[in-house]
């Protein structure tokens, strides 16, 4: 009994010192404008490569252009960050985009024609690489979005256009970079 209550003793202490002053930092990001990009997987489909054309590995990726206002708060640093110099830093997103539909600029294959929307034939991607099939892309709400073409393209000249909307905010349509299978 004694040595579990030194032990115990042992570990408030250590987290009580541990616990210094210091300032929070949080970033405020705010999604004003919209970029995207067309791309190809590795062979294996997991990485953008961008030095070759895959069109049985293609992918989109919608990136927001953010602009970030940094707020400092009062706070304490916990133990597990006592070997840090930097304070806590914490993004935080306050919108988001949504309503995107993609349409193919070019012929994708012999079941979209130029003009086509794709959203039924993209998955998004995870953190890890994997698709996830969804019931409705263009309901879909986020900060960035990694596209998968879930069926290969069939045409040498693939180009996407992406509408959609910010949240709180105003409609986008851009154009992904043309890609050209030689």
């Amino acid at each position: 009994m004694k040595k579990l209550s030194l032990i115990l003793l042992i570990y408030v202490a250590t987290l009580i010192t541990s616990c210094i002053p210091g300032k929070i930092t949080t970033y405020q990001l705010t999604i004003n404008s919209v970029g995207c990009m067309a791309f190809s997987f590795q062979d294996n489909g997991i990485f953008p490569y961008l030095e070759k054309i895959n069109k049985e590995q293609l992918g989109i990726s919608i990136i927001p252009d953010s602009i970030s206002k940094k707020i400092a708060q009062d706070g304490f640093d916990t133990g597990n960050k006592l070997y840090a110099l930097d304070p806590s830093t914490e993004f935080v997103f306050t919108n988001h985009i949504e309503a995107i539909n993609v349409v193919t600029l070019y012929d994708f294959n012999d079941k979209y024609p130029a003009m086509s929307n794709v959203n039924a034939i993209l998955d998004p991607l995870d953190i890890m690489g994997n698709t996830h099939s969804v019931e409705d892309l263009s309901k879909l709400q986020f900060t960035e979005m990694h596209l998968k073409f879930n069926q290969p393209a069939t045409s040498d000249t693939i180009q996407f256009e992406i509408s959609g909307r910010i949240a709180g905010g105003e409609a986008f349509k851009i154009a992904t970079n043309k890609l050209i299978v030689q």
